[in-house]
């Protein structure tokens, strides 16, 4: 965040809150949305687990591949 910049969004704690954009599959952005929404939830709440879970257990909070983890580098060096 640019040093001169003000953070409009907190927490229900007070504490900054930060957005994230990224870039997904239109059919896999459409489908998760859907089963989300048919457990009450959002892919914003999803997206704060996943993170929480990931901090919680300090790594992925499901298993990978060697061979998955090789695939989403080669894919990122690709860009």
């Amino acid at each position: 965040m640019h040093p001169s910049a003000t953070r409009f969004l907190r927490t229900a704690d007070g504490e900054p809150m930060e957005t994230i954009t990224f870039e997904v599959d239109t059919e896999l952005y459409e489908k998760a949305k859907s089963i989300l929404a048919e457990i009450g939830m959002t892919i914003e709440d999803a997206t704060a687990l996943f993170l929480k879970a990931v901090v919680a257990r300090k790594g992925l909070p499901f298993p990978l591949t060697e061979e998955e983890l090789e695939e989403i580098r080669k894919r990122r060096k690709e860009g």
